[in-house]
């Protein structure tokens, strides 16, 4: 049989047309044509370690919850949070050591801002307790006492007499693992005493001296260690300068807040402060500032 010309087959019978655009009904659809809602969680932990050039550990924790949502022709909107924390370190050839350590010291020089006929100076000795589980003892009344206060290489050296000492005997036996600190106060004109450190040495020996009435006790020791100090300072009080050797001594007042290292002015000359020697007895007290 001949095939029928394309022209001549009737295609009216068919009745499976697409209905209309306009006659689909999508009322009844609960949520928007192609919407999509996406929920996912996430939360890792892991490490890495590589050995060998370039090699790295590294640790990482992430956790995220997010939303996609499709709304009209192409567009999208993506809300995610996330949160994580990572540290990583690298050894071996071509690796890095990071080690980052600061400290500090500082002062307030509080004096300058208060009038020298309000001010009335004392000193006291501490002896810390911490070592032996003891509170710090504060001794008043140290009847003289000298030191050297150096830094870098050097040791810092304390001595200091408590007269009528039998009545702090038994604590200070008590602390023997404790450091010796001259404190320097000044005892303001409304009564109050505020003390400030001069300097500190390990608690190496104490010496007993029995007198016909009282035993005095002598404590001593050194400390080594102690870091440079920056800053300047002037001296007040001038009484000698000095050039052993060429290097200049300058004796002077004692000043509170002076370290070793900071740079000195007294009477036109200026030098770092190498060392610090303090002498003081109930009849005079004064500093040699010297450099070497």
């Amino acid at each position: 049989m001949a095939t029928p010309p394309l022209n001549d087959i009737d295609l009216t019978l068919i009745s499976a047309a697409a209905p209309a655009i306009s006659d689909i009904d999508l009322n009844s659809l609960n949520d928007p044509v192609n919407a999509a809602v996406l929920d996912f969680a996430a939360s890792g932990a892991g490490s890495v370690p590589y050995v060998g050039t370039g090699s790295a550990a590294l640790s990482f924790s992430a956790a995220g919850t997010g939303i996609w949502t499709d709304a009209g022709l192409g567009v999208a909107a993506l809300e995610l949070s996330a949160s994580g924390a990572g540290d990583s370190s690298f050894t071996a050839a071509g690796s890095a050591v990071f080690d980052l350590a600061a400290t500090g010291s500082g002062y307030q020089d509080w004096l300058s801002k208060i009038p020298a006929i309000q001010l009335q100076e004392v000193y006291r000795l501490v002896i810390t307790g911490a070592a032996d589980s003891l509170d710090d003892l504060h001794i008043g009344g140290i009847s003289s006492w000298q030191a050297t206060n150096q830094a870098g290489g050097r040791s810092s050296y304390v001595q200091a007499v408590i007269p009528a000492a039998d009545r702090y005997l038994a604590d200070i036996d008590a602390r023997q693992n404790g450091e010796l600190v001259i404190e320097k106060g000044y005892r303001l004109a409304g009564g109050v005493t505020r003390h400030e450190e001069i300097l500190r040495a390990k608690f190496d020996m104490a010496r007993p001296d029995q007198g016909r009435r009282s035993l005095t006790l002598m404590v001593s020791g050194y400390m080594r260690g102690k870091p440079l100090s920056s800053g300047s300072r002037t001296l007040t009080g001038v009484r000698m300068i000095s050039k052993p050797n060429g290097k200049r001594r300058v004796t002077c007042d004692i000043d509170l807040f002076l370290q070793p290292g900071m740079t000195v002015t007294a009477l036109n000359e200026t030098f770092r402060a190498d060392y610090i020697n303090y002498y003081v007895t109930q009849a005079d007290k004064f500093c040699e500032v010297g450099e070497r």
